[in-house]
């Protein structure tokens, strides 16, 4: 229906898009892994060893089937967004006089925070608690979290610490 143009970008979004994201996550990886033992990017024997072993879980994950994958995926990368916010927040309240500032990436950290724990508990792929179960465990993870925030970043002023 879109045309050669539209196959073309479907292709991209599809099969090459996936692709380079997998490859940079290996990469990614294995220059944690160097960095954390402090051996050399040039060392190509360390490379290859660490590379060889991050190899095997994923063979195994791709002799799963892709669906369960996707929506692990897709929970981990809103849990990722979800703690960057938090993470975003922290920073503004370190470096920003105005720490109603913050609230810009608070009040969406703190709804994903439920979103994201509301899923996992509630989703087949998770916990598979009853749906007002998983409402009410992610409320009151939520307000933990909550809570936490402010005793250690308002009240304490733990933020302002950060250099």
């Amino acid at each position: 229906m879109a045309g050669p143009v539209g196959g073309a970008l479907a292709v991209i979004g599809v099969i090459i898009c996936p692709i380079t994201s997998g490859d940079t996550a290996l990469r990614s990886t294995r220059m944690i892994i160097q960095d954390d033992r402090g051996y050399s990017s040039s060392d190509i024997r360390k490379s290859i060893i660490i590379t060889g072993i991050l190899i095997v879980p994923i063979v195994i994950l791709c002799a799963t089937d892709f669906t369960v994958l996707w929506n692990y995926f897709s929970w981990l990368n809103q849990t990722l967004a979800c703690v960057m916010l938090w993470v975003a927040t922290i920073f503004i309240l370190a470096f920003n006089k105005n720490r109603w500032m913050a609230m810009f990436t608070a009040v969406p950290a703190m709804f994903m925070t439920m979103v994201v724990s509301a899923f996992i508990l509630h989703s087949n792929i998770g916990l598979s608690l009853d749906y007002d179960i998983s409402v009410m465990i992610s409320v009151l993870v939520t307000v933990a979290v909550i809570l936490v925030f402010v005793k250690y970043y308002l009240i304490d002023g733990k933020a302002k610490e950060i250099d």
